[in-house]
């Protein structure tokens, strides 16, 4: 079963990749996530959203990781046109924590008091 979160966003989008079906986002980022979404003006397909302990430590995640908070996104990109819009679109909407990931085409958005970090 899936439930709506937001206009664009339903929790299916977001459970845990495990398996182990849990999902338990946090309604105020999911309020600014939404806002990224309006702001992009086309989908954001997550690929990673909740996270339940056993796989955040499974894909070497922040032990406190914002995943487990329900409090973070992660969302692929194809070229970096798209990179610098979701950027834009995600400090818009006060989304301020993002992460780039220098070897892979994701971005992760988070709402901490960091602006951008870049993760080898």
């Amino acid at each position: 079963m899936s439930i709506q979160l937001t206009k664009n966003f339903r929790s299916h989008e977001f459970r845990c990749r495990c398996g182990c079906g849990q999902v338990f986002m946090d309604v105020r980022f999911m309020v600014l996530l939404q806002k990224m979404r309006e702001n992009y003006g086309k989908p954001i397909n997550p690929t990673s959203g909740w996270r339940c302990i056993k796989h955040n430590s499974d894909v070497g995640g922040a032990k406190n990781s914002f995943h487990m908070q329900g409090q973070a996104c992660d969302m692929a990109y194809n070229y970096a046109d798209e990179l610098y819009r979701l950027i834009e679109a995600a400090l818009d909407a006060g989304l301020n924590g993002i992460v780039l990931y220098k070897n892979k085409k994701q971005i992760h958005v988070d709402n901490r008091n960091v602006e951008m970090m870049l993760i080898k």
